[in-house]
């Protein structure tokens, strides 16, 4: 997926503190695969009440569906 099919289905933000914290206990168990060293992008789209969190250089892309 690259920026312009993200940013078509949702908009980029600044990074959000709170919001990566989730992320590491998604990955606790494989955490020596997954490593991370990019800066996460963030996009959200208010339509949808999904968070999206790409650190691109590894491939790895995070959604979070909020429920409420």
């Amino acid at each position: 997926m690259d920026s312009d099919e993200l940013k078509t289905m949702a908009e980029q933000v600044e990074f959000l503190k709170n919001e990566i914290k989730w992320t590491t206990a998604t990955i606790e168990k494989r955490k020596n695969e997954w490593k991370t060293n990019s800066t996460p992008e963030f996009y959200t789209s208010e339509k949808t009440d999904v968070l999206l969190i790409v650190n691109r250089n590894e491939e790895i892309i995070y959604k979070r569906i909020i429920q409420n």
